[in-house]
């Protein structure tokens, strides 16, 4: 099921769900080509796919739960791995856990299509590295200890952290892409606002802040058209209400004119009747006085 990607003629919804699709034959010859500058980046790739099969398969499916298998297999190895820099490896670690990721985790049910674009799009920027294979994400895994650090609180009115991302998007907070961009731009202008420009910090957030507003394009587009959609299909219906009401209008007016028209023919009546009955009154004076 890893060795090579899913056929698009047998599968072609697995594409459009799928934004960064890996297989083993994938990862091979990134190794044989030697694009991998760390093991940290193999790491990834190989988590990457075990994650895109989890999204695409019902849960206790062989192939979901072989995707499982596989990420204990690769947490297991990197314990036992010997990385050069102790700080990756944590970083690395801490990664799997935020990536890893079980339906059951989520405790209201929203949208999806949504969900599964969000999902994407956090485990991309989640993985992001540099040309040299260092994670961009370190610094913002978590949130800095607030007794070590009350500072950045004094100073930074909106914290957020990868993690906290994490959890608004499992527990639905998120009801547009825009919403989830606009948190993870935040984040990395937080990371910019409180440290040096010439840090590693506040370089690595404008690299992720960059790598984020590339992304968004992609998805940004799709819910534009969306919402095109969305808002021609209520022009639409506001044109037939207005049509409709314009109807209704017409039926009515047409309706008090015909009452009018109604009322009119009858004081015409009314009044012929009354003029008759006037002319028969004097008639009969005459003939009286004549009688007389």
């Amino acid at each position: 099921a890893f060795t090579q990607p899913p056929d698009r003629d047998i599968l072609p919804d697995y594409y459009e769900i799928i934004q960064l699709p890996i297989s083993l034959s994938v990862i091979k010859d990134s190794i044989t080509k030697g694009l991998y500058t760390s093991l940290y980046h193999c790491y990834t790739d190989m988590l990457i796919m075990c994650l895109n099969a989890k999204t695409y398969n019902e849960p206790h499916t062989a192939i979901y739960d072989m995707s499982i298998a596989i990420i204990d297999a690769i947490t297991k190895h990197m314990t036992h791995t010997k990385i050069s820099d102790k700080s990756i490896r944590t970083v690395v670690s801490l990664q799997l856990k935020l990536l890893d990721y079980a339906p059951e985790d989520r405790k209201v049910q929203c949208n999806e299509d949504l969900f599964i674009d969000f999902w994407n799009m956090f485990s991309q920027v989640l993985s992001k590295c540099n040309k040299t294979g260092r994670p961009l994400t370190s610094a913002f895994l978590l949130l800095p200890d607030e007794d070590d650090l009350p500072i950045y609180y004094e100073e930074i009115a909106n914290p957020l952290s990868l993690c906290g991302i994490r959890s608004r998007i499992i527990a639905c907070r998120y009801s547009r892409m825009t919403d989830l961009i606009t948190d993870i731009t935040l984040m990395c202008d937080n990371a910019m606002q409180f440290n040096k420009k010439s840090s590693v910090i506040s370089k690595d957030a404008g690299s992720l802040k960059d790598f984020t507003e590339m992304l968004a394009r992609g998805y940004l587009k799709e819910e534009e058209e969306d919402l095109v959609l969305e808002v021609k299909h209520v022009k639409i219906g506001d044109k037939r209400k207005a049509n409709s009401i314009s109807k209704e209008k017409m039926a009515g007016k047409e309706k008090a004119v015909s009452k009018e028209k109604v009322l009119t023919k009858e004081k015409v009546v009314s009044k012929e009747k009354v003029v008759s009955k006037e002319k028969v009154v004097s008639k009969e004076k005459v003939v009286s006085k004549e009688k007389v």
